[in-house]
């Protein structure tokens, strides 16, 4: 692996490190909230201060080199030592008080949001704090919800927030219907089917190309259930499969690319301290959340 060496602007570590994180350029820039152009030109003077080259572009998109792997690992140290830091100082330095009202998704709000929430509430006790579970569209200028926790590909572009993690799926069944397909290797996978689904995923019959219906569904919730009751195998959100004791992931089959996880206020209430805050600190604790997020 090749060393880092010389001084640069740690600025442009953070172009280096979306870059790796979003799997190229045009992810990344949409993620910073800059054009293409920006985000290779800040790569291009990362690799001059530093005398290494940190990604061979190639025609398919941007691959790490060594030393671009090593300089995102710095980056994300540094990123995260800035949030812990940047913590510390609002904790001591500001008194957060009054009402804040959050609205996510319900599956974000039972496991891996309420932990964070708490943490906040812990380092900010005066800061009211109202958890609504739902994806329904919020008035966010009329104050239904202060903050919104959303995930998809593209959010509405009226609002002002970051994106601080990619989330993937993957396939995930019951240690008991596992078993009996290592048993059976010659049965149909049974495959618990969303009902927006045209077809099985191509993702899926890649790998499992002998597949049947095992039951059809409305929501994650009930995908989830079935899978635990061992009616079959479910494609499920990383974050929801990996810390389930009761669900394990089907071999053979990678991770794949799903949405980002967005935190989200209107441009007019962004200055507001509890939810400029609020929204810095639950970023932060979902990058350190990441490698759940992304099945790794």
């Amino acid at each position: 692996m090749q060393k880092l060496s010389g001084a640069m602007d740690w600025n442009d570590l953070k172009y280096v490190l979306e870059t790796v994180r979003c799997g190229g350029v045009s992810g990344a820039a949409r993620v910073l909230g800059v054009n293409h152009a920006t985000v290779s030109r800040r790569i291009v003077s990362a690799e001059i201060s530093l005398g290494a080259l940190l990604f061979d572009k190639l025609a398919t998109g941007y691959v790490p080199t060594d030393a671009g792997l090593a300089a995102a690992r710095t980056a994300e140290s540094i990123e995260t030592e800035s949030a812990k830091l940047a913590r510390l100082l609002d904790a001591r330095d500001r008194k957060l008080s009054g009402p804040l009202i959050v609205t996510a998704p319900q599956l974000l709000c039972g496991g891996v949001l309420t932990e964070l929430i708490a943490d906040f509430y812990a380092r900010y006790p005066d800061v009211e704090t109202t958890l609504l579970a739902s994806t329904d569209v919020l008035s966010l200028p009329k104050r239904e919800a202060d903050v919104a926790i959303r995930i998809s590909k593209d959010p509405t572009e009226t609002l002002f927030g970051t994106s601080p993690t990619e989330e993937r799926v993957a396939v995930y069944t019951s240690p008991d219907y596992l078993n009996r397909l290592e048993k059976s290797p010659e049965h149909p996978l049974r495959l618990i089917m969303m009902k927006h689904w045209a077809e099985v995923p191509a993702e899926i019959t890649g790998s499992w190309p002998n597949t049947e219906t095992a039951l059809v569904v409305s929501d994650l919730t009930s995908a989830l259930g079935a899978a635990k009751a061992g009616l079959g195998a479910a494609r499920l959100p990383c974050f929801l499969g990996e810390e389930d004791q009761g669900l394990v992931r089907l071999p053979g089959l990678p991770t794949f690319p799903y949405s980002r996880i967005w935190v989200l206020t209107h441009p007019n209430l962004k200055d507001v301290t509890r939810i400029s805050v609020f929204m810095k600190f639950i970023s932060s604790g979902f990058r350190s959340k990441r490698r759940l997020f992304e099945g790794r």
